[in-house]
Order: structure tokens, then C-alpha cells, then sequence
């Protein structure tokens, strides 16, 4: 049992040295293809794909290098989740121009692997961002709703938060607010820390939060795809 434990932490350790000496390499401009090609641990470079201070191009090139290296479900379907937030999270300016294509192909290709079960709770929600951008919110409830349902089987930490957020928020797009059927969204962004550290006896009313999570729908969530009708609030 030590020597299992001394393993791991031998691995994470150098994993973690590894991924601190190449990211200033990428950020460097240099070849990243190139220095890239010399990494072969998946877990290497599967942190520069969310590193803020990357640029698109790197990141895309990163993708690219973890679809070679990728072994087995786990890491397969991984790399295919990663791809679909590069893409989800894109500005509309930096957006391709086949943006559409791309991740209802990428949905379609996950949905079949069979690391999907590992992935679920995010890549039903990536989903329910996808019919966002094209104004289908009543098949988004439903797949944020099925996001939600997955976190009660495999632990995906303060996304459940966040997917009750995204939910919430959806919502009300659809619906009146009711007290009765949407206080449980902010039990959950109360419990898994969307708002940081908040007294639990002093938490804010739903009807005080649900003006915010409206904003922060037309503001954040809603980025219609080109050629999408572009709707307001």
C-alpha cells in the first residue's frame, strides 16, 4: 500500500514539474507543434488546453497532440469534451466559421463512445449549450436537467453548482419563476460553491437571485451560432 501511494505521488510530482516547464515553452511562440510532439504523457498537456494564458491557436494544436497520445475510453472521450468547451467557450469573434458543424459533429461522435458514461454530466450540458445557440431552450432544460441528474451518480465536484446555475437560468427562459419548483437550483449553487463561502442561515431569497441568473443568461450563456436569429431578453 506505501509503495502504491509513493507511485502515485512520484507521478503527480513529475507530472506537475513536467507541466510547469511546458508551459512557458508554449507561451513562448516557438514551434509549439514542435515542442509538443516531444511530450507523449497525456496528462501533460491535457492542463494547457484550459491555461488562460494560451492563445487559441496553441490550444487547438494541444488537442490535436492529446487525440494522438489518448488511450482508452477514458482519455479518448476526454479529449472530445475538452474540444467541445474549447469550442463552447469561444467569443463570437474568435469563432470558426464551421463552428456549428463541428460540435453537433463532435455531440454525435461522443454520444456512441463508449467513454460517454464517464463524461456525461459536462457533455450533456455542453448539449444543452449547443441547443442554446440555436434557440431550442426547452431541449436544453431538458439535457441540463439530465447533467444534473449524472452528478448524483459519478462525483464532477462544484460543476453540479454550476450546472444548476446554467439550469436555473435556462429556465427561465421558459417558464415563470416558482418558488416551489426552482428553490432546489439554489440549494444547489448554495452547496457546491458558485458563490464561494455564504452563510448558509443568511443565504439570498430565489427572487432576489433570479433577476441576476437572467443577466447572466442573455449575458454569458446565450451565444447564438452565425445565421441564428439573435434574440433579446
Amino acid at each position: 500500500m506505501f509503495m502504491r501511494k509513493f507511485e502515485e505521488q512520484k507521478s503527480w510530482a513529475e507530472e506537475t514539474i513536467a507541466i510547469d516547464q511546458l508551459t512557458p515553452k508554449l507561451q513562448s511562440g516557438k514551434s509549439p507543434w514542435r515542442t509538443l510532439q516531444k511530450v507523449v504523457k497525456y496528462w501533460e498537456i491535457y492542463p494547457m488546453i484550459n491555461a488562460p494564458t494560451l492563445n487559441t491557436k496553441v490550444k487547438k494544436i494541444a488537442i490535436q497532440r492529446l487525440h494522438e497520445v489518448a488511450k482508452g475510453a477514458f482519455e479518448e472521450s476526454g479529449v472530445i469534451l475538452l474540444e467541445l468547451g474549447h469550442l463552447l467557450d469561444m467569443t463570437v469573434k474568435n469563432r470558426p466559421t464551421d463552428i456549428q458543424n463541428r460540435i453537433s459533429g463532435l455531440l454525435e461522435n461522443i454520444e456512441q463512445h463508449p467513454g460517454f458514461q464517464f463524461w456525461q454530466a459536462p457533455l450533456m450540458s455542453a448539449k444543452a449549450k449547443h441547443f442554446i445557440a440555436v434557440n431550442d431552450f426547452k431541449s436544453a432544460v431538458v439535457c441540463f436537467r439530465e447533467a444534473l441528474a449524472a452528478c448524483s451518480e459519478r462525483s464532477y465536484g462544484s460543476l453540479r453548482g454550476f450546472i444548476a446555475k446554467d439550469l436555473f437560468a435556462t429556465v427561465l427562459q421558459t417558464q415563470k419563476l416558482n418558488v416551489n419548483n426552482h428553490e432546489k437550483y439554489l440549494r444547489e449553487m448554495l452547496a457546491n460553491g458558485v458563490w464561494g463561502n455564504v452563510n448558509r442561515f443568511n443565504h439570498p431569497k430565489l427572487e432576489d437571485v433570479a433577476p441576476l441568473v437572467d443577466e447572466y443568461f442573455w449575458q454569458e450563456l446565450y451565444k447564438p451560432y452565425k445565421g441564428i436569429k439573435n434574440l433579446k431578453p
